[in-house]
């Protein structure tokens, strides 16, 4: 089976997308918060994600050995960094500017991601990496360069 990871990429940053502007949605008014939005999505993805391992299984239970616990344990801390508190800021930053001006922003992830998997994970940098990670973030402060004012939630 053949898969264009370029399209599974773009698809997965519509999604994010979607996902920001939803929450945006959500926290008009004064009914809800960041803490409310990040505490909703994460019982969704509990609910949806526990439900889907009985379809689909992680790895198979004869896998389980002394890396596969390690693994785990980075699934784990990426679990705590990425969903949660990821999720908790992102929101807090659409609450107060709007997702059209966080989404950008929070796209600057390349960047952190390409100088994590240097440092951390002795990847290879080349040109071509460096200068799209540096485009690309470029692009997001371009993107949201208009001045900002934190705003309150707006009543519909």
């Amino acid at each position: 089976m053949s898969v264009n990871v370029q399209a599974l990429a773009v698809c997965s940053g519509m999604f994010f997308a979607l996902s920001d502007v939803a929450a945006e949605k959500g926290m008009i008014g004064k009914v809800s918060s960041p803490w409310m939005a990040t505490y909703l999505a994460l019982l969704v993805n509990l609910i949806v994600y526990t439900g889907a391992l009985f379809w689909v299984p992680a790895f198979p239970l004869t896998a389980w050995n002394q890396d596969t616990v390690g693994a785990l344990a980075y699934f784990a801390a990426g679990g705590v960094l990425g969903p949660a508190t990821a999720r908790y800021l992102n929101y807090w930053s659409i609450q107060m500017f709007g997702a059209s001006r966080t989404s950008p922003l929070v796209a600057s992830s390349p960047l952190f991601a390409v100088l994590l998997a240097a440092g951390w994970l002795k990847e290879r940098l080349t040109l071509k990496l460096v200068l799209g990670s540096v485009l690309i973030v470029a692009g997001t402060f371009v993107i949201a360069r208009e001045p900002v004012i934190a705003r309150e939630p707006v009543e519909e």
